[in-house]
């Protein structure tokens, strides 16, 4: 027929040329099934050799065909292709340093973050990378512990303007009440689902203790009276922390709670919405926040402060109150020297631009929102 002659006339009368688009080795499409019938076609295989393209039209084809040709490339992308051609003698230092950022306060979260993984800080407050967002409806870790927060600081602005002395054993339903008058309130302001989810976790389930619960027993527990309460109390600045070596910490954070007792003795309660458990031995908030407290109350007392307690009390967590510094502790003061050095060692080592994947437990790995840019093969061991 005419179309069948047509077609003849299509086809090579001397060679035909079979070939598939591939880019790093993985094809875009798959070769056509009619490539599977050459060999029982008879015909003469010859492979074409390989020829660099030239001139190469693409900046990937003066990367991907060799030799590669970065000097066809932007200046800026040359700069780059050479670095990647020709790698540096120690691979190790490249992936574990940067230029040291400029200086700044950090606050007591980031130097902990740093402490866990120095390249975890590094994505999250140099390079500023976001973590990925929480696919959920209810309100995310951040948020949920600001709530948390703004409950508690009401509470005791509450309590203290009644007058009514410390929270002792008989005044504890009387303190239930003013909570949970502040904690409706609050939580009227909230979408239903997250308002059910959170009046559980304030006032408790038959299976689970509330944070009411857990607040107001141990203030009760420790009824001594309260000269002065600060509540979600700022501090930015320099401080020695408590040492005489001339160094001083640009810090920045916000206290939870201070309680100012009698002879000029401080107690810092950090709280904790989260179920993590908090390693006392790596902890900086509570005993740092604590110190810097007592340096700006000697400021403005001019006379030393003392610190009684500094600790956290865990909303959530199975163990409810983890004391860092405790009252009537022969080793609080080696503590909180040894807290301020790790402080310091902190802040050196960002200073010095030095960001190793280092973390504390290898584990915190699989969690970690900055996996996809870590360079993993290169971790230090703590």
């Amino acid at each position: 027929t005419r179309r069948e002659v047509g077609r003849r006339r299509r086809l090579p009368t001397s060679r035909l040329v079979v070939s598939a688009f591939q880019l790093e080795d993985d094809a875009i499409v798959p070769p056509s099934g009619f490539a599977d019938e050459l060999a029982a076609a008879g015909l003469e295989q010859r492979s074409r050799p390989e020829v660099p393209l030239e001139p190469r039209v693409f900046e990937e084809e003066a990367l991907l065909v060799a030799p590669m040709r970065p000097d066809v490339l932007e200046p800026v992308a040359a700069a780059w292709a050479a670095l990647r051609d020709t790698p540096p003698p120690d691979r190790r230092a490249m992936a574990t340093a940067a230029d040291a950022p400029a200086v700044r306060a950090w606050s007591l979260s980031a130097l902990e973050r740093y402490q866990n993984c120095p390249f975890q800080f590094f994505a999250a407050h140099i390079l500023r990378l976001e973590e990925p967002a929480e696919d959920q409806s209810v309100l995310n870790p951040r948020l949920r512990g600001q709530f948390v927060h703004r409950v508690f600081q009401q509470f005791f602005e509450a309590w203290d303007a009644r007058d009514e002395g410390a929270i002792t054993p008989e005044r504890v339903d009387a303190a239930r009440e003013v909570f949970v008058a502040v904690a409706e309130r609050e939580l009227a302001a909230l979408p239903a689902a997250d308002a059910a989810l959170e009046r559980a976790s304030l006032f408790g389930s038959p299976a689970s203790m509330g944070a009411v619960d857990v607040l107001l027993g141990l203030e009760a527990e420790r009824p001594e009276p309260v000269i002065e309460r600060r509540l979600e109390w700022r501090l930015e600045g320099d401080f020695s922390l408590g040492g005489e070596d001339g160094r001083r910490a640009a810090l920045k954070g916000v206290i939870d709670r201070v309680d100012l007792l009698q002879g000029r003795r401080l107690r810092v309660i950090d709280y904790k919405s989260g179920r993590r458990a908090i390693d006392a031995r790596r902890a900086l908030q509570a005993p740092i926040y604590a110190l810097a407290a007592a340096e700006r109350l000697g400021e403005r007392d001019g006379l030393p402060w003392t610190v009684e307690a500094a600790g956290y009390i865990s909303l959530l967590g199975r163990k409810a109150v983890t004391e860092i510094v405790k009252a009537d502790d022969d080793g609080a003061g080696a503590l909180l020297a040894e807290a301020r050095e790790r402080v310091f060692a902190a802040l050196d080592g960002i200073t010095q631009g030095r960001f190793p994947p280092r973390p504390v437990e290898a584990s915190q790995c699989g969690y970690c929102a900055y996996g996809s840019v870590c360079r993993k093969d290169y971790v230090d061991e703590p």
